[in-house]
């Protein structure tokens, strides 16, 4: 399963490389590479999961043998050999049982509980047997029967504990001599006599026990209540954690709430811009469609009044000409010398421009190495302090191992020492009994022989506990250096995946950065063309008032010749009558109705106005555009006053749009938070659909770089549908192959 997955990821890889269509090289290379990937990956999952899948067979074989050990024990009414080896079946289980499925889990336990059932029939059935010898062959066939199969056979204690009650309660009232002695020693110790005081033996001897047993027992409840404080500190510690994982699922949902403000807010604001937009752009149209309408007008006007001019104009056509030419040409030398001085200064931003990129990439890289290293320095600690636990988990093991060996040595030096102390006492006890009956002699026979029994027991069931633990130290050695391996390869697989994933981020970051220059690029280059564009309107609009000044200047000269002309003529009458202002006034009258309407000569306010227009581009040229803004709205009534609707349309249309632009990339650049990509130019043509699914593209993105993988990862999935939708596909791919990386890694 795992190698499938990665095959998938790796051919989507692939795919997605090979689709950004820059070349058959680039593809080509991006096949090879991700084949290697796979190669890699395919290797050292195989050889994980070979040597997994072996230590499993291993551990599934030895449970099968353990099972048929049982089998064979209980034929021979071994009940505590297969007591031992059911605990050692479930020790073998509970560290394979994640990698088993749940029947074969299911049958194991199965098989464990028939056993245990087995046993506990076996045992009952002893117990049984042990009761009807007690009634028909009396107790000392019982207590014989007791020892030399129920706790030969290590029969469970409290089935053992009702046998001996019933002994008890079937045997006389009279104590024994151990009895006795034990009576004594207690109220010896009561006294606060100490047993080497006492001079009976067997007193002493029964004392010295009490008191071993008094001793063990304190050390029991002091282990009891060492281990109820560590209990209690480890629930403490448990509980800490939660709570601090609880105040840090807070902190991130209160953060997820702010972010979810900021992004309402952002996108109120773009929604208000964006009607803002429309409205400007209704308004523009509106001021075109008048614009339209009042040069239709003009341009009716103009032809009737090139239709009556058009005579006259023939006799002044070369005098034009020639004037505008020269004109043209003294204007073109102009323009050519701001031309040239414009695209010095280009340059000069340009270089400007590419000298801070630099800079910023060189900072950029800086800050990338002091990461690199920071990370490098935490993983190298987080190292030592795996290895520094490890020493100390070993040492910690072998510490307990050797005083695990120092007891078991002194318990066994006890219990020869006891044994031998047993035996002085019973060898005592036969001389002061010498003079007793037969029947005590056979009795106290057949109490040594259970006695050398017993020790033989005890000897075989300190062999076998000895073995128990070099087998458990063997499998709990064996269980660490598999846990060590695992940890190395989890730590190589994660070493691996970090790599993997610093080299996609880097990739990811120079595709971005090659996307904003050219961006800027596009941007410059818009900008650009809106400029020359600017400038030729500008050209155009000059040319035209140069044209219109110089007819003007013709018609009143023209007025002139003909006032002059009608004065001579009526002083050239006989017996003229004097002459008036009047007749001037009506000669040129005539004279004006003759060549029709004309504009006024031109005036100061002419000048004026065109000297404003001329700095309001220059504003917008040097990207002042508040200065632009301001001054636009400070000679507005003259400017529409003595201005062609035209030239007012257009000088309105190009501040308002200037304006409005540079307001938009202030309140963005505010609204943005740090870590966040930004849109550095303001698109008008995206729809509200697109912008938001933008905007979503780019808080995922900040939620990954901000180590929020699973925040990242539900926000896509829950805003999926309308990124597919309304982003273009390689942008969606892109986000959705980065997406799902960077999760998978996170569940690694």
């Amino acid at each position: 399963m795992r190698s499938a997955a990665v095959q998938r990821t790796v051919v989507r890889f692939g795919v997605t490389i090979s689709g950004v269509r820059r070349g058959p090289c680039l593809a080509a290379w991006a096949l090879i590479c991700a084949q290697c990937i796979l190669w890699c990956t395919a290797g050292i999952h195989a050889q994980g999961e070979e040597l997994f899948e072996k230590d499993i067979e291993k551990e599934k074989t030895e449970v099968e043998s353990d099972f048929h050990k049982c089998a064979d024990l209980l034929s021979n009414n071994e009940i505590g050999k297969t007591r031992d080896i059911v605990e050692l079946i479930e020790h073998r289980l509970d560290g394979i049982k994640r990698d088993l499925s749940r029947e074969e889990r299911d049958s194991y336990s199965a098989r464990i509980g028939h056993v245990r059932e087995v046993i506990v029939q076996k045992e009952d059935s002893l117990v049984s047997r042990n009761l009807a010898i007690l009634e028909e062959d009396g107790m000392d066939a019982a207590i014989d029967f007791m020892r030399t199969v129920l706790e030969r056979n290590r029969v469970a204690q409290e089935k053992v504990k009702e046998v001996d009650k019933a002994i008890v309660a079937a045997a006389p009232l009279q104590k024994t001599p151990e009895e006795k002695a034990r009576d004594k020693a207690l109220v010896l110790l009561d006294q606060g006599r100490q047993p080497d005081d006492m001079e009976d033996e067997m007193v002493r001897a029964v004392a010295e026990r009490i008191v071993q047993h008094r001793a063990d027992s304190i050390q029991a409840v002091k282990d009891s209540i060492r281990a109820a404080e560590e209990e209690r500190a480890r629930k403490e510690r448990l509980e800490r954690e939660r709570i601090e994982a609880e105040k840090r699922k807070r902190e991130e949902e209160r953060l997820a709430e702010l972010e979810e403000a900021r992004i309402d807010s952002m996108r109120r604001a773009k929604k208000e811009m964006e009607r803002q937009r429309k409205r400007l752009e209704r308004e523009r149209r509106k001021r075109e469609k008048e614009r339209l309408d009042s040069l239709d007008e003009v341009r009716e006007e103009q032809e009737r009044l090139a239709r009556e001019e058009r005579e006259r104009q023939e006799e002044l056509r070369e005098q034009r000409e020639q004037a505008m030419r020269d004109s043209a040409i003294a204007e073109a030398r102009r323009e050519k010398e701001r031309l040239e001085e414009l695209e010095r200064r280009r340059q000069a931003r340009l270089a400007e421009e590419e000298r801070k990129r630099r800079e910023l990439a060189t900072r950029q890289e800086a800050e990338r190495r002091r990461l690199a290293a920071q990370r490098a320095e935490r993983e190298r600690q987080i190292r030592l302090a795996e290895e520094r636990r490890l020493a100390a988990q070993r040492a910690e093991a072998e510490r307990r191992a050797e005083a695990e060996r120092e007891r078991l040595a002194t318990l066994q030096k006890q219990r020869e020492e006891e044994a031998r102390r047993r035996q002085a006492a019973q060898l005592e006890s036969e001389r002061q009994r010498r003079a007793s009956a037969e029947a005590e002699r056979e009795r106290q026979a057949r109490l040594e022989e259970e006695r050398r029994q017993e020790a033989e027991r005890q000897a075989r069931l300190e062999a076998q506990r000895q073995e128990q633990a070099r087998q458990a130290q063997l499998e709990e050695e064996r269980r660490r250096e598999e846990a060590r391996r695992a940890a190395e390869a989890r730590e190589a697989k994660l070493d691996a995946a970090r790599r993997e994933q610093a080299r996609q981020a880097r990739l990811e970051e120079e595709r971005r950065q090659e996307a904003e220059r050219q961006a800027r690029l596009e941007e410059q280059q818009r900008q650009e063309a809106q400029r020359r564009a600017e400038r030729e309107i500008r050209l155009r609009e000059q040319e035209r008032l140069e044209r219109e000044r110089q007819r003007r200047e013709q018609e009143a000269a023209e007025r002139e010749r003909s006032r002059r002309r009608a004065a001579t003529k009526v002083a050239s009458i006989s017996a003229p009558p004097a002459y008036t202002s009047g007749a001037a006034a009506s000669a040129s009258g005539s004279s004006g109705s003759r060549t029709g309407a004309s504009a006024p000569p031109p005036g100061r306010h002419e000048a004026k106005v065109q000297q404003y227009i001329v700095d309001v581009y220059e504003f917008l040229e040097k990207n002042n555009v508040e200065e632009a803004y301001q001054g636009f709205q400070r000679t507005r009534r003259e400017i529409m006053k003595h201005a062609s609707p035209e030239v007012y349309n257009m000088l309105e249309m190009t501040v308002m749009e200037a304006y409005v632009e540079a307001k938009k990339e202030a309140e963005l650049a505010q609204a943005t938070p740090t870590g966040a990509p930004t849109y550095e130019k303001y698109e008008p043509k995206l729809s509200p659909a697109e912008s938001d699914a933008r905007r979503e593209a780019a808080r995922i993105e900040g939620m990954i770089r901000r180590n929020k993988i699973k925040a990242a990862y539900d926000t896509f999935k829950r805003v999926k549908s309308d990124l597919r939708k309304n982003l273009d596909r390689d942008t969606y791919k892109k986000l959705e192959e980065r997406v799902e990386n960077a999760y998978k890694y996170y569940k690694q």
